[in-house]
């Protein structure tokens, strides 16, 4: 859960609502996630995947968009 940046006016805020995942990117709307992996998710509504990286302390600092055959890394601001 969170607002991670991935440029400087485009970031994706990922939420809990009812024991389901939800992410949504800036000026878009909020999709399910659906989990495949302990930290990776894909969408059903594009074709795009995210993965989430912890620091040191086992909390997660960062997420990476997989999307259109790029690897687009986001840092968590909130």
């Amino acid at each position: 859960v969170g607002t991670y940046e991935l440029q400087p006016t485009f970031s994706i805020t990922v939420t809990v609502e009812n024991g389901k995942i939800f992410g949504q990117a800036t000026g878009q709307p909020k999709l399910e996630l659906f989990a495949y992996a302990e930290d990776s998710f894909f969408l059903k509504a594009v074709k795009a995947e995210l993965t989430f990286q912890k620091n040191e302390a086992g909390k997660v600092n960062q997420l990476t968009l997989h999307q259109n055959g790029a690897n687009v890394p986001g840092k968590k601001v909130k």
